[in-house]
């Protein structure tokens, strides 16, 4: 009956603890690392959201001091307040322009990266075992570099926005630039400047 069903079971789990706690671990370490990529995709878009909220933000606050910096244009010597308004105005118009393609294009790749994770849960797909963290590792393969890439390019909104009003510029990490003054400075080194 259901006491003997149970008893074997509680037998069975005491016999083979070490197979039960393993899969348990492997469950746990899998369960952990999906939640993470979770969390980062949720980070990504979240961060990339606030950007176009920002961009609304500012430009309705700008478009309300409005009337307090159209009149400046009339008096020369205080034009520079219009103009520094004109430009607020003009840049942050952009800069919503430039993080809501920024955010569509990270949550178009995002949307592709998790239909990715629902082709492992339909397959049905053993979680619990070492099948369960190989599988959240290729996942992590894939997800990792987008969360970084994604999260790069949200954070470039306001210096491409930057780039687009000015006419000038690259827009990096600024990695490379750092890398050949060290090679500079390496060189001087060893070469004793010659």
């Amino acid at each position: 009956g259901v006491f003997g069903g149970r008893a074997a079971f509680g037998w069975n789990l005491v016999t083979d603890l070490p197979a039960v706690l393993d899969a348990a671990f492997d469950l746990a370490v899998t369960l952990v690392l999906m939640m993470l990529l979770a969390l980062g995709l949720v980070v990504v878009f979240a961060l990339g959201q606030a950007q176009v909220m920002w961009a609304q933000l500012a430009l309705s606050i700008a478009l309300v001091l409005g009337p307090i910096f159209i009149p400046w244009l009339l008096v020369p010597q205080l034009s520079f307040l219009f103009w520094g308004w004109l430009r607020t105005v003009l840049v942050y118009s952009l800069y919503g322009a430039v993080a809501a393609a920024i955010f569509r294009v990270v949550t178009e790749l995002g949307v592709f990266v998790v239909q990715g994770w629902t082709g492992d849960v339909a397959a049905g797909v053993e979680w619990a075992g070492p099948t369960g963290i190989m599988t959240a590792w290729r996942r992590s393969m894939v997800t990792i570099p987008y969360i970084v890439a994604a999260g790069l390019a949200t954070l470039k909104v306001g210096e491409l926005t930057q780039m687009l009003i000015s006419g000038g510029g690259n827009v990096g990490s600024g990695a490379s630039g750092r890398a050949m003054q060290t090679a500079a400075v390496a060189r001087v080194a060893v070469t004793g400047g010659v």
